[in-house]
């Protein structure tokens, strides 16, 4: 993102061919989202409709033989397509006045943690 503030395209482009080359974490698609949040940062309608469309693929790329597809109708779903139940999340309008600790985040995070561990736990999953 500092290539494309800077306008140093080369820097952006190379950093997106680094990210080709070798598997990352989020790889391209983990670009593609900061752009879309980047430049639509003050169009939010614009962003959530971006950000829907580059999950429509995952309607139709799943295979069946993964265990995290999910098949519907003799359609099978690559397992991205939940992201798609994030958008309501992401792009709600946030002018609603209410104020939070600027710390409760590093609590609700490692706690979302635990409570996904010990429900794994409790179910055997």
């Amino acid at each position: 993102m500092a290539g494309l503030k800077q306008r140093r395209w080369w820097l952006f482009i190379l950093c997106f061919l680094l990210l080709s080359i070798w598997n990352f974490d989020y790889s391209t698609t983990g670009v593609f989202l900061m752009l879309i949040f980047y430049l639509c940062r003050n169009h939010p309608a614009a962003g959530a409709a971006l950000y829907c469309l580059s999950y429509i693929t995952a309607l139709w790329s799943g295979d069946p033989l993964d265990p995290r597809s999910l098949t519907v109708f003799g359609l099978c779903m690559k397992w991205t397509v939940f992201s798609l139940f994030s958008a309501p999340m992401i792009f709600p309008r946030t002018h609603s006045g209410l104020k939070l600790n600027k710390y409760f985040f590093y609590l609700f995070y490692p706690a979302h943690l635990l409570a996904i561990g010990l429900l794994r736990l409790i179910l055997q999953v």
